[in-house]
């Protein structure tokens, strides 16, 4: 194997491929990688060995967030997965460790039966369903474990008996920009905004519980706020996001939960603003440009630190608004910061986040000015530069070969 980091052909093995940061997070480091190192391809294994008809779907089909736009570079069988990895490259680097549930059994075996090296990214921040004996014991872990902000399971903490003492290597999520930095971009047109000219209040994600949509969509009830929702509804949380439509909509069982709604002050007197769902997406850089502020209310305890919408937003020259818990003090970012509280789905509809408001009030009230839209995507492109931190990493995985 060659000890040239620019070489080395990498793999870089996602468990699922659907709407999430873990797959963002591939196709960023896909991105981003270092100019004339060899690139990286992205594999994903299936129990059948075949591609999933919910991939490279448009966002008119996709009415799940367990759907995507996007395609794999590689598909096929665990054993096919260890074959070519066998043949065609020299390290493997797993961007996840858990796997749903129906694959979780094999997916483990995938990881004991990796044929070459193999390191390990965490993007979440709790993996109560991986089992780490099994990914301690692998033959080809290098123990080398890249940690984005959040919890780090206290298995790795320990000395294991095969590798010793993991590396835990806490570095930020990759982002590659898409704008220049000093780019002042404005505002594409919106469904609200051609009604009044107003500035919108954003959010792009999965449409669940844990990413505090319903914190986000009370802002209409609460503010002057114009809201807009866009996402998938998360696979399982059909009750959440029907309790959600059923809020702001006619009740009326025979309406889909991902339905597409458009709601105004004068369709309904209990809201303050507006709010608009729009469904799916497929670019959330694209999505974030009809925003004004994005919001970002994530649950506290279930991610931490700077979330893909979050940099998508600031690429796109969002104003930005999050939660105490995901600030990364590391990164100087011109932001409205609020204290996250544990709401249900009712209260978080129908009481009112005061400090929640506040902050997307005081962002708004900014955007009326000249906002530089170039420090935070400076900052980002310092902070979560993607060559700086691949070389970083792959440097110590070359090091524990």
């Amino acid at each position: 194997m060659t000890s040239d980091a620019s070489k080395l052909r990498v793999m870089l093995l996602a468990p699922q491929f659907w709407t999430s940061g873990t797959v963002t997070l591939a196709r960023q480091l896909q991105a981003g990688w270092p100019d004339g190192w060899a690139r990286p391809r992205i594999a994903c294994p299936t129990k059948s060995g075949k591609p999933s008809k919910r991939w490279g779907r448009d966002s008119t089909s996709m009415r799940r967030a367990d759907s995507t736009p996007w395609m794999p570079d590689i598909v096929g069988s665990p054993s096919d997965i260890a074959r070519i990895a066998r043949e065609s490259f020299d390290v493997v680097h797993v961007t996840e460790p858990d796997a749903p549930g129906t694959q979780r059994w094999w997916w483990h075996e995938l990881l004991q039966s990796i044929p070459v090296p193999w390191s390990l990214t965490l993007n979440g921040n709790a993996y109560p369903d991986v089992s780490w004996n099994h990914v301690l014991r692998s033959t080809n872990f290098t123990g080398v474990v890249w940690c984005t902000p959040g919890h780090i399971p206290p298995e790795l903490r320990v000395p294991s008996p095969r590798i010793g003492q993991p590396v835990l290597m806490q570095l930020p999520r990759p982002y590659a920009l898409r704008h220049p930095v000093d780019a002042q971009l404005p505002r594409a047109s919106h469904v609200i905004r051609s009604h009044n000219g107003a500035h919108v209040v954003g959010t792009h994600c999965r449409i669940a519980p844990d990413k505090g949509i319903a914190l986000i969509a009370a802002l209409a009830r609460h503010t002057p706020a114009h809201v807009c929702l866009d996402g998938a509804p998360q696979a399982g949380a059909m009750p959440y996001t029907l309790a959600l439509q059923q809020r702001y909509v006619p009740e009326d069982d025979r309406v889909p939960a991902e339905a597409r709604w458009l709601v105004t002050s004068s369709d309904r007197s209990r809201l303050r603003g507006s709010l608009c769902y729009n469904g799916a997406f497929t670019d959330g850089v694209i999505v974030a440009q009809h925003h004004t502020v994005h919001v970002s209310a994530t649950r506290y305890g279930f991610s931490a630190g700077h979330e893909y919408a979050l940099l998508e937003a600031i690429d796109a020259g969002c104003l930005i608004v999050q939660p105490q818990h995901m600030i990364e003090l590391e990164c100087d970012l011109r932001q409205y910061s609020y204290d996250w509280s544990k709401r249900g789905i009712v209260g978080a509809l129908t009481d009112e986040h005061r400090g929640l408001s506040l902050a997307v009030n005081a962002a708004l009230h900014d955007a009326h000015s000249s906002y530089d839209q170039s420090h935070n995507r400076r900052r980002v492109a310092e902070y979560h530069n993607t060559e700086r931190l691949v070389k970083t990493f792959t440097s110590e995985v070359l090091h524990r070969l």
